[in-house]
């Protein structure tokens, strides 16, 4: 998993290969690492790479963000998620169908686009 900062915004990019274990929990150790700097911050996820997910990583992800709702209400700012796959895009409705954002959200094609709605907000 490729993962930058660029100031306040963190920019994750998802690996094409979803298998390991610890897939989940290392693109949330980032955001939990700026989380613990207490300050304020914005997330772009690209998942255009990504041609598998499962119901484990669903529920992961929905775990973690019911487990981090308001840490995540004082110092995100907002995020985006790039995804090209109708597989996972399907398992990101699902998520927000099961947790909903505490900040603004935009599903997005291509990074372009994450980047323009992220410096909008």
């Amino acid at each position: 998993m490729d993962q930058r900062w660029y100031g306040s915004v963190l920019a994750l990019t998802l690996p094409a290969d979803t298998s390991s274990p610890t897939f989940i929990s290392e693109m949330f150790s980032q955001i939990d690492a700026r989380i613990a700097t207490g300050d304020r911050f914005s997330v772009i996820i690209d998942s255009s790479q990504v041609s598998r997910v499962t119901l484990k990583h669903t529920k992961e992800v929905v775990w973690w963000m019911r487990a981090n709702r308001e840490k995540l209400r004082n110092f995100l700012t907002c995020s985006s998620v790039v995804v090209v796959n109708p597989l996972v895009e399907t398992a990101l409705n699902m998520v927000f169908k099961l947790q909903k954002p505490v900040a603004p959200m935009y599903v997005v094609s291509d990074v372009g686009e994450a980047w323009d709605f992220i410096q909008a907000h």
